[in-house]
């Protein structure tokens, strides 16, 4: 299933008769059959972090909501050159043809590497905007998260190798 939340901005652009992005998802959708129609869910207000619980991964332009998608320990796929693409902590995109068969081809996980590059990143965001001696407070939240993802990988090396031991026996 694809869910696509709208920007609020979106809201003020129908106000303002301008072509929103949400219009123009609607319409495409009503041009799918009512198969792939059942696949794709559009919405407007939705809390971020309910919808961070219940993904596998995030996909953006760009937007905030790719930083709090890697914060929430989800991986993140930026498409078209995000202003946070390309520092090592998302899966980038140029073409739809290399999005869609990389989406179909590969199981989508964060990596412990692309959480301390996003530590680094967040590091340099911060420390311009609340000066250097309170990153120490991002930095903890941001230390827990890698160690909540850490302990995350180690238990399904576990169960994995649990698994081919009991397919061995």
């Amino acid at each position: 299933m694809i869910v696509f939340k709208a920007h609020p901005y979106e809201y003020k652009k129908i106000k303002n008769n301008i072509k929103s992005t949400l219009e123009e998802l609607e319409y495409f959708k009503l041009t799918l059959p009512p198969d792939k129609q059942k696949r794709i869910v559009i919405i407007c207000d939705y809390n971020m972090q309910a919808l961070f619980n219940n993904c596998k991964f995030s996909i953006t332009l760009t937007s905030q909501a790719g930083l709090e998608s890697i914060y929430q320990g989800k991986p993140l796929v930026t498409f078209n050159g995000a202003f946070y693409s390309k520092k090592g902590f998302t899966y980038d995109f140029d073409e739809i043809g290399e999005l869609i068969n990389f989406i179909k081809t590969n199981n989508i996980i964060i990596t412990t590497n692309q959480l301390v590059s996003y530590n680094e990143y967040m590091k340099k965001v911060f420390n311009s905007l609340v000066g250097k001696n309170e990153f120490h407070k991002i930095e903890y939240i941001l230390r827990n998260i890698l160690l909540d993802v850490k302990k995350s990988e180690e238990i399904k090396s576990n169960n994995t190798r649990e698994e081919i031991k009991n397919n061995n026996t």
